[in-house]
């Protein structure tokens, strides 16, 4: 497609895509965000300089539809710096994140910019559909709301982030506000977050239960998942600074945090996990999140030869727990 083609008078939507050696995908992820039901877009694929086959596919897209861009950017290993290099050189009113290996339905922006004039909401996210090849992740399930969606504040956010960022779109001004993402090392996996939790100081975040959002499962997009939880506690320090919350508030965070911990460690088949189920147990106040640390702490007891299976069946088990809800 043309730009030419495209209604200027419709606001702009920027995907903003980093990548890196994703070459088995990422004509997949191209293809659901070029082929979107709202045309007025711009994807613009930010590659950390892969070397399998990555560049040539973006650009044999270049050849056929302009609203394609490719650029080349060093981040480091820090995926929030690509992000926000992307957001620098994009022109839109409107801001989608599509990581390489994802995928979007194709009404999703369509769907999310009709939620924009309500007042107070900064972004507007999905549920998704997970593809995966491993158990080892559980479909978290937020509940239904009357509108087909949930409203998530800044303490809603703290205490369990609802937010996949593939599924994300967002005000521009809202985002610059915050100076987008934060790229201190401290944040790297956490920096999302962090930054919704930013955002939602200024309004609420719309999560649709539309699953619009075909997100894929690694073992290795959950790798240090121990460490990367551990994170999360820079960000109740940076947040209990800035004032944002006091001990208080970060209670069922704090709770929510060391369950992860617990959960990364229960993987490595590490017996420190049981310290920090115990402390989940402790510290919160939901019975939900008391008999899922406690079924983990269980879990840890068993001999390793039978933890593995036995999470495999409890994975499997949620999954039909959550399939079972979407016929109700």
């Amino acid at each position: 497609m043309k730009e030419s083609e495209m209604d200027q008078t419709l606001p702009l939507v920027s995907v903003i895509m980093p990548t890196y050696n994703h070459a088995a995908f990422i004509k997949e992820s191209i293809e659901s965000a070029l082929s979107q039901s709202y045309e007025h877009l711009e994807l613009i694929v930010i590659d950390n300089f892969s070397t399998d086959d990555t560049e040539q596919i973006v650009k044999s897209f270049i050849n056929v539809d302009e609203r394609i861009r490719y650029l080349a950017f060093r981040n480091h290993g820090i995926i929030a710096a690509s992000r926000n290099f992307g957001i620098a050189n994009s022109k839109g009113e409107f801001i989608a994140f599509l990581d390489s290996d994802d995928m979007w339905h194709p009404s999703k922006i369509e769907k999310q910019l009709a939620f924009f004039p309500d007042e107070g909401i900064v972004g507007v996210g999905t549920d998704a559909t997970f593809i995966s090849g491993t158990p080892h992740y559980r479909q978290i399930y937020y509940g239904r709301g009357q509108g087909g969606y949930i409203d998530y504040d800044y303490q809603h956010i703290l205490r369990d982030n609802p937010i996949r960022t593939s599924s994300v779109l967002v005000r521009r001004d809202a985002l610059l506000a915050v100076d987008g993402f934060d790229e201190n090392p401290d944040f790297r996996f956490i920096e999302d977050w962090e930054l919704w939790l930013r955002m939602a100081q200024g309004g609420s975040f719309r999560i649709l239960e539309d699953r619009f959002l075909f997100y894929r499962v690694f073992t290795d997009k959950n790798r240090d998942m121990a460490e990367s939880a551990r994170r999360c506690f820079k960000v109740l320090e940076r947040h209990l600074d800035l004032g944002y919350v006091n001990a208080e508030d970060t209670r069922e965070a704090t709770a929510s945090i060391n369950h992860s911990i617990a959960r990364g460690l229960l993987r490595g088949d590490n017996p420190k996990c049981r310290q920090y189920f115990l402390k989940a147990i402790r510290g919160s106040s939901l019975h939900s999140k008391r008999l899922r640390a406690l079924i983990g702490y269980l879990v840890s007891l068993l001999p390793p030869v039978f933890r593995q299976p036995t999470l495999s069946v409890l994975y499997a088990a949620d999954k039909i727990c959550r399939a079972l809800r979407d016929l109700i």
